[in-house]
């Protein structure tokens, strides 16, 4: 196809405005969104396949469609583009979203499953946007060009976007953080006064560096300092911080099944197989907790001597981000020298995370979370875990890159917060969706 016509088809297909969202159709119940790209409405082209019909059966008695099912319906669009030798452009894929979204309506909250849109220098993403770039590329035998995308400034504040700091006394917040950095016995009294500085904290956290930041608030560096953590937390969002303790035993009952039909690692699948005679309940929180690293792989590469990204992280480099297991803790110093400078060293960041000892995956007796160049310890994995998400966002650190999704998913599924800085993930979406949903 020569320039001028790809020209004169793309501007076909765009001539007609879209409706505007919330708006009724006003051309006719025959009006695709995906008119000019598909060769007939979605509802008339799923009619001619099996799969099609049984996928339309299923939207008919409001019933949610399984991943293989959306994975039919996506093959069924692909053919009939890839047969009437359509192009797509960026904006085909949304337009193709719509009409999907609007013949099965319970879709809408899986549209990262289909497509996620990307700024900057990165990819496009989605099942849909993927079955096309294959299929095209092996059907026609050339590259294909990527999609162009507006270049956008690069985020480099933390993960999460902190509330914002109302105006402070200043001589006060001032007096108590000078009273914070002085020795006090008085515990009660430093939470107390560690409350009423919130406000202060806040504008640190924006305006120092991470490294200042823990010199100035140094009672980060106690013991309790977990205690400290949960009120800013509980300051910051309001009756959230109990619900991962409320919450995970009903999602292990869930997580079962689909660890079951969706870990393919060896390794991970033999963890899965014994998770059950673990020594204690602990050891089976630790191994469901790492797990989901088999199912929300990081897409992280590490960097080379020549500062160019090449080696994909794997599963194992995920885990070992996520949770360090020790035989001993003993020891613990030099081995945490060796992690961080193996994560340093390639751009990943790994501070906080927990440490488990034990001489096996099923055989764990020692929790605690390695923060600020301290070992905090906790009485059971689920406080390591808690408390280490809730450092993460408290302070507005970054996740490690190496398990960025798995953390994500703890966040938007157990606390159920949300923040614009979240990344994307066909398989974050489809876990998310699976354990609301089951």
């Amino acid at each position: 196809m020569s320039v001028p016509s790809k020209i004169g088809e793309w501007w076909k297909r765009n001539e007609t405005p879209a409706s505007t969202p919330g708006t009724p159709d006003t051309t006719g119940s025959n009006c695709s969104k995906a008119k000019g790209i598909l060769s007939e409405d979605l509802t008339e082209l799923l009619t001619h396949t099996s799969k099609g019909k049984l996928a339309l059966e299923c939207s008919s008695v409001n019933k949610k469609l399984s991943d293989e099912q959306r994975d039919d319906i996506i093959n069924i669009i692909i053919e009939d583009i890839l047969t009437n030798n359509v192009t797509l452009y960026t904006q085909d894929y949304m337009r193709i979203l719509d009409e999907i979204c609007s013949v099965f309506p319970l879709e809408n909250e899986m549209r990262d499953y289909y497509y996620i849109s990307r700024k900057g220098k990165n990819n496009a993403s989605g099942k849909l946007y993927a079955k096309y770039r294959n299929k095209k590329s092996k059907r026609i035998k050339l590259l294909i060009s990527e999609p162009s995308t507006s270049k956008a400034a690069t985020h480099t504040s933390p993960n999460f976007c902190n509330k914002d700091v109302p105006e402070i006394d200043e001589s006060v917040e001032n007096s108590l953080k000078a009273s914070l950095l002085r020795e006090c016995n008085d515990w009660g009294s430093i939470c107390e006064k560690w409350k009423r500085s919130f406000n202060i904290r806040q504008r640190d956290i924006k305006n120092l560096s991470s490294h200042t930041f823990l010199l100035e608030w140094t009672k980060l560096s106690d013991a309790r300092a977990s205690e400290l953590v949960n009120i800013d937390f509980d300051i910051m969002y309001p009756q959230k911080g109990n619900l991962l303790l409320s919450k995970w035993d009903q999602f292990k009952k869930k997580i079962y099944n689909y660890y079951g039909k969706n870990i393919h690692n060896e390794h991970c699948k033999q963890l899965f197989a014994n998770v059950l005679t673990a020594s204690s309940i602990d050891a089976q929180d630790y191994i469901y907790a790492i797990l989901l690293n088999s199912v929300l792989p990081s897409p992280a590469r590490f960097k080379c001597g020549n500062g160019k990204l090449r080696k994909k992280v794997t599963i194992a480099d995920s885990q070992e981000s996520f949770v360090l297991r020790l035989p001993t803790i003993n020891d613990y110093k030099r081995q945490i020298d060796t992690v961080t400078e193996k994560y340093y060293n390639a751009g990943l960041t790994i501070q906080p995370f927990i440490i488990v000892e034990g001489l096996s995956d099923f055989n764990i007796k020692g929790f605690y979370v390695f923060f600020n160049h301290n070992l905090l310890k906790f009485q059971s994995f689920l406080e390591c875990l808690d408390t280490c998400y809730k450092i993460f966002h408290a302070l507005s650190l970054k996740y490690p890159n190496a398990c960025q999704i798995p953390w994500i998913f703890i966040q938007k599924y157990f606390y159920e917060i949300n923040t614009v800085y979240d990344i994307k993930s066909v398989n974050l979406t489809s876990l998310i969706n699976f354990c609301n949903n089951n």
